[in-house]
């Protein structure tokens, strides 16, 4: 418990995938896990997306490594095949726009989702490995030319060649598997106050809070945030301050549930490694600019501090 904004905090672990080398026989894609996708005949290059377009290329910093991890997911538009989510933009997906591949946040269309479903083949140039033809433009597959990535159908060798890929372990750091979910009760005031949250892939952060209370004829308001940190601890990002509260009630336990929900940017979702619930008594709140003291304090090195203690730090890949 902070004693200078009296908080109550419980720190979240996130799990992280962590698969062992899959290796080139019958190297299939692992739905729901994260990936990277090398060359066939360019084996020191892999594909990656940069400024929004599909390329191979060598990675060696760590954004290069993030931007070459893909989780594959069960195919948009059709389960039996496969989607191309970006590990650090999870809202994000490959998919074909006049048969240039590009990464584009998700739409909800047809379209879209038809554009970014690819059905897994065994390799043209190796049937141990894997080439990807398109959902919606059969006989086209994925390939590399001039080291962008296109979708197109040829039948020569050096075609077969540019279209399979070998899958391995992810090369990002620090993927994380969404949803990410936590819940935290307190006891507030005369009250008790719950939040449980979930966070998507999308950024999309849903939440409940019920207050609840069994003392006759005496409510309470609660308080509360949720905070995101990183792999060092610190807080990268934090909701607004959400009050509710329950009128007392003459019989019985009185008690509410609240929906509330925010949207978090897809630069925070790619360093998010834990969260933390605050929880507290409103109105000392009901005084100030709602939120603006607590932010404050969030910034000094006591807030840091704090946060970091309490902080659960995933292992790493």
């Amino acid at each position: 418990m902070n004693k200078v904004l009296g908080f109550a905090f419980v720190a979240g672990l996130v799990s992280v995938v962590n698969l062992p080398y899959l290796g080139s026989d019958k190297a299939l894609a692992q739905q729901g896990a994260y990936h990277s996708l090398q060359s066939y005949n360019f084996p020191n290059l892999y594909i990656r997306h940069r400024n929004l377009l599909g390329e191979i290329s060598t990675i060696s910093s760590p954004l290069d490594k993030q931007d070459a991890t893909f989780k594959i997911v069960p195919g948009l538009a059709d389960s039996n095949c496969v989607s191309f989510q970006a590990q650090n933009n999870p809202g994000a997906y490959l998919r074909h726009q006049e048969f240039r591949i590009k990464l584009a946040t998700l739409e909800n269309s047809q379209l879209f989702k038809a554009d970014a479903t690819f059905c897994q083949r065994p390799g043209l140039a190796d049937s141990t490995l894997a080439s990807f033809e398109s959902y919606n433009s059969p006989g086209r597959y994925l390939r590399h030319r001039d080291f962008n990535l296109y979708l197109e159908k040829d039948e020569s060798e050096l075609f077969r060649k540019d279209a399979t890929f070998r899958i391995v372990n992810p090369l990002g750091v620090n993927a994380v598997s969404f949803p990410i979910t936590g819940n935290k009760e307190d006891r507030v005031a005369n009250g008790r106050m719950r939040t449980s949250f979930s966070l998507n892939a999308d950024g999309t952060l849903t939440a409940v809070t019920n207050t609840r209370t069994g003392v006759q004829l005496a409510g309470f308001t609660g308080a509360v945030s949720v905070i995101l940190v990183d792999e060092n601890k610190q807080p990268i990002w934090v909701s607004g301050v959400h009050s509710y509260g329950v009128d007392g009630c003459t019989i019985g336990r009185c008690n509410r549930n609240d929906n509330w929900s925010e949207n978090v940017p897809s630069e925070i979702m790619s360093q998010v490694r834990g969260y933390a619930i605050l929880q507290q008594h409103d109105p000392k709140w009901r005084v100030f600019d709602r939120g603006t003291q607590f932010l404050s304090w969030l910034r000094s090195d006591e807030g840091k501090a704090t946060v970091a203690t309490i902080a659960t730090i995933i292992s790493m890949l």
